[in-house]
């Protein structure tokens, strides 16, 4: 990927998965709280974000076989 002009990217990754009860360390909703009208109210999302800086640039290789060289 090449952004023109940056010299950072952020890259947030995420994971998610069913299962909240089985969670350590989950503890049960209060009465009267209601979960989520969405179908994935009990869903786990643990998130990374990683900041990638970019180094200098790398010159363009042509075709395998081409016969060329690197300029």
């Amino acid at each position: 990927m090449r952004i023109p002009g940056t010299d950072r990217i952020r890259l947030i990754a995420i994971a998610e998965t069913d299962g909240l009860g089985a969670a350590p360390g989950f503890v049960p909703r209060p009465p009267g709280l209601v979960a989520a009208t969405r179908e994935d109210g009990d869903l786990i999302a643990v998130t990374r974000t990683h900041t990638l800086t970019v180094g200098p640039r790398i010159p363009e290789h042509p075709p395998y076989g081409s016969g060329e060289t690197a300029r």
